[in-house]
């Protein structure tokens, strides 16, 4: 079953928003098109029309929660994720960041991942937004 997660975060005058849709399932064949997470049991699909910049962070917040994801397989040989959907409004600023984290809230709200603690905060000077990942 796939589930759609609104990440929005403020600190100050101006804030972080994307919305994505992941679908995780146990499966023991992946697709060919699929992308394995280093050598995990999990392999994953990106949305279509995805910048390359979005990709990569998105497949680093899967990396970091790969191991917890591989225990939802179950009987299968791997899981796949699925991310079918992915949108960030044109209203919003934006940081390549939010992809990896948005997955991961995502995932712990809807599939009990756990375990990644996500910080932000504002670095006014820079006027940018400083992610550290636990």
């Amino acid at each position: 079953m796939a589930f759609t997660h609104l990440y929005k975060k403020r600190i100050g005058f101006w804030g972080l928003v994307a919305r994505v849709t992941l679908d995780v399932r146990p499966v023991n064949e992946p697709p060919s098109e699929a992308r394995r997470l280093d050598d995990s049991h999990v392999w994953w699909l990106p949305p279509q029309g995805i910048v390359p910049a979005d990709e990569r962070w998105m497949e680093f917040g899967l990396g970091l929660v790969a191991g917890q994801l591989g225990a939802l397989r179950g009987g299968a040989d791997t899981v796949l994720v699925r991310v079918d959907d992915w949108d960030v409004p044109m209203l919003t600023d934006y940081q390549e960041e939010v992809a990896a984290a948005a997955v991961i809230e995502c995932l712990q709200q809807n599939y009990g991942i756990s375990g990644v603690d996500i910080g932000l905060t504002l670095d006014r000077e820079r006027n940018r937004y400083q992610f550290t990942w636990d």
